[in-house]
């Protein structure tokens, strides 16, 4: 069995064991004998036998056995060896039974009883004993003969002293036994000897240095009887390390403080609640033009410009009053010959001390006129900067120097991505350099440039920009940066094409309504006719007259929704979707196309799939979509030797959804601009507005489905296709 699952099963039982190896040297505590003792299992490993059991040889196994613990104390137990079947080969382990005092309290009454001198003796050494456990202090009281008569458990712990060197009571021994801790024990030796010689002296604040670097303070004094006889002496031990470790480092903190006063290129003040300075260093003292005496005498008001006096004396006020901690302000402070001086003070208070009283203040003063001259031309920049418009600065060359938060968002780089780049970043793939060879001719000569650009996004898509650049000269005239101030063009351009879009989306809308009018309103008449008909021959039925009214009231019904999503559609908003067929949403689409075109004669080809399910979609937005995408085919033009255009739309179902393909063999689209053809405002048709394609893309995310390109293999022209998810039948 491991050792740890051995000892977690002895923490378990419910008495006190000590566990012994085959030499009785002390191997093990369980965790009530560690509770009993004061030691832990690890602190008395490999120690004797006797620092548990004083007055044992071998391992003890008796009626009255006395134990001792860590904080000095005794106790008598009950020992008797424990056989514990897991135990590793060699370990003995001793029980400890029936713990009991060494010596029972003596009643109140017995000591009523006893003689005056003899409780006089005992109230004498219970106050000992009571001081000697009470006591921060190290303490050991032994006779002229160097026998140690009474000690604490600070004492043995200070010096780390064996148990049964203190148990024996040999002061000589201890003294021998604490030697080595000693950096000069012959010296430690030589004083305890001479004062043992001289009961008489007292002994206050010796230090005693030990090899671990610790610091002791000694004091000590004769012990006289009742006749004033001296008959020993009393030591008294504190370690004061941290304390001397605190003095040493406020004497260093104290040096650098005075060497920093001094030296400092900054004011340095110390202020007292009266408001006067008690201490001035000589930058201050140059900054002022007054020296340190003159200063202390008076009041900061007197030398602070009077519109600043105010907020400095209720800030400074508010510091001392520990309502906040520290303040820093801009203020002007008064020359003897009436000039202002700007500076930057930063004020707060210093550490407390027991000696001085209340805590003055600690002011650092930095002359900042320079500063402020370039922080007010600068706060022009500083408004600029915070416009919605992208800004950045460059030098010469074009390696970016600033931007703004503004240009991050229209970007999308952010600062740390661009900083020590040139603006070249900015640049799209494949741009015109006559283009910027103008723009720098601009700059040359005129030192401005304005005008639409196209530029580079960070995820590489291209944006429409209006830039404006101006030139930065020096004293000298030479030209050291450029200032970019430019915003995004795009939501502009894509309102003007969708407002160019919704004009011929109204042409069209025309045709769509007047079709999808005509064939209820024919059938309308169609109905109402042959019920009248009927009527003037006489042979009109009840039955027949309802059937015809019926049909009456569903075209009108259908007609009706179509002008509810007229209204819908104008006014911005998006119907409930409703179940759709698509094959008839593709016969309303073919209905609207001119039978030619101007530009190149075309064939359309339906292809549908048969029995498809319906489609939960807007059915207005949906038919605007496809009909997009017909157009942008039939407008494609032929393919490579190809009179006509040949376009085919086609139906079916796969997985679970309907998709329908418009398949063109036009001129195709080169592979390097098809990541490109759903980007908002690019197009490949002169006069295209480049957010067709974009809004398609939209309209079927927006009702769960999704459009994507293909090129046809074997070509030529492409394939749009586009998915909606199937409703149940």
């Amino acid at each position: 069995m491991q050792r740890q699952p051995f000892e977690t099963l002895l923490n378990d039982l419910p008495y006190a064991l000590v566990g012994l190896d085959a030499a009785g040297t002390l191997n093990l505590l369980n965790r009530q004998a560690e509770a009993t003792m004061g030691y832990g299992s690890r602190e008395v490993a490999g120690r004797p036998l006797n620092l548990l059991f004083p007055a044992a040889t071998e391992p003890p196994v008796a009626e009255d056995v006395r134990v001792h613990c860590k904080d000095g104390t005794e106790f008598l137990a009950e020992t008797e060896a424990y056989e514990f079947p897991a135990a590793p080969a060699g370990l003995f382990l001793l029980k400890l039974n029936k713990i009991r005092p060494v010596e029972p309290a003596q009643p109140l009454a017995s000591i009523a009883g006893l003689p005056q001198p003899d409780r006089n003796l005992f109230y004498a050494n219970a106050l000992l004993q009571a001081h000697l456990a009470t006591s921060p202090d190290a303490i050991v009281v032994a006779d002229r003969d160097s026998r140690m008569l009474a000690w604490n458990q600070q004492f043995v712990a200070l010096w780390s002293i064996p148990p049964e060197v203190m148990a024996r009571g040999d002061g000589r021994a201890a003294v021998a036994a604490v030697l080595d801790q000693l950096c000069d024990p012959e010296g430690f030796v030589a004083e305890v000897n001479r004062l043992y010689e001289h009961l008489d002296e007292s002994e206050h604040g010796t230090e005693v240095q030990l090899r671990d670097g610790r610091i002791l303070e000694r004091y000590s004094r004769g012990v006289q009887d009742d006749r004033g006889i001296y008959w020993g002496r009393a030591w008294y031990y504190r370690d004061v390390t941290a304390r001397r470790e605190a003095e040493e480092a406020l004497r260093e903190s104290e040096a650098r403080f005075r060497a920093v006063f001094e030296r400092a290129a900054l004011g340095i003040a110390v202020v007292g609640h009266d408001h006067r300075p008690r201490m001035a260093n000589p930058a201050l003292e140059r900054m002022l033009g007054r020296d340190q005496a003159t200063l202390r005498r008076m009041p900061f008001e007197e030398f602070t410009y009077p519109e600043d006096v105010a907020k400095d004396r209720a800030l400074a006020e508010e510091v001392l009053a520990g309502k906040r901690d520290s303040y820093r302000i801009n203020k002007r402070f008064l020359t003897p010959e009436g000039g202002v001086v700007w500076g930057r003070v930063s004020v707060s208070l210093m550490p407390a001390t027991e000696t001085e009283g209340p805590p003055p203040l600690l002011a650092l003063v930095e002359d900042v006129a320079e500063i402020h001259a370039l922080e007010t031309g600068l706060a022009l920049m500083a408004e600029v900067f915070r416009s919605a418009n992208a800004v950045m600065v460059t030098t010469v060359d074009g390696t970016i120097q600033r931007v703004n938060e503004a240009f991050t968002r229209i970007t999308g780089f952010t600062a740390e991505e661009v900083l020590g780049h040139t603006n070249a970043l900015l640049r799209p793939e494949g741009y015109d350099p006559a283009l910027y060879r103008d723009i720098q001719a601009s700059l040359d000569g005129a030192g401005t440039w304005e005008g639409e650009i196209l530029g580079r996004r960070k995820d590489g898509s291209l944006q429409p920009q209006w830039v404006t650049i101006t030139a930065i000269h020096d004293e000298g005239g030479r030209v050291v940066r450029y200032v970019f101030v430019f915003s995004d063009l795009t939501m502009r351009k894509m309102l003007a094409g969708e407002r160019k879009r919704r004009g011929s989306a109204i042409e069209e809308l025309g045709r769509l309504l007047a079709h999808q009018l005509n064939q209820p309103l024919a059938a309308v008449s169609g109905y109402a006719g042959g019920a009248l008909l009927q009527l003037d021959q006489g042979g009109a039925s009840p039955e027949l007259l309802h059937d015809a009214l019926e049909r009456i009231q569903e075209q009108a019904k259908r007609a009706s929704d179509v002008v509810k999503d007229l209204r819908h559609y104008f006014r911005g908003e998006s119907p409930e979707p409703s179940p759709t067929n698509l094959n008839s949403l593709l016969h309303s689409v073919f209905a609207l196309l001119p039978v030619s075109s101007e530009a190149h004669p075309y064939h359309l080809a339906l292809d549908l799939g048969p029995d498809l399910p319906l489609v939960l979609a807007d059915s207005i937005k949906l038919q605007e979509c496809l009909l997009n995408l017909v157009i942008n085919a039939v407008e494609a033009g032929p393919g490579p030797g190809l009179e006509e255009v040949e376009v085919t739309v086609s139906t079916t179902l796969q997985d679970g959804s309907v998709e329908v393909a418009v398949h063109d063999r036009g001129p195709g689209i080169s592979p390097g601009l098809r990541e490109q053809i759903f980007q908002p405002l690019f197009t490949t048709k002169s006069g295209g507005t480049g957010i067709g394609l974009p809004i398609c893309q939209s309209i079927l995310e927006e009702q769960n489905g999704h459009l994507w390109l293909e090129a046809n293999d074997p070509g030529p022209g492409v394939t749009f296709r586009l998915r909606l998810p199937a409703l149940p039948a």
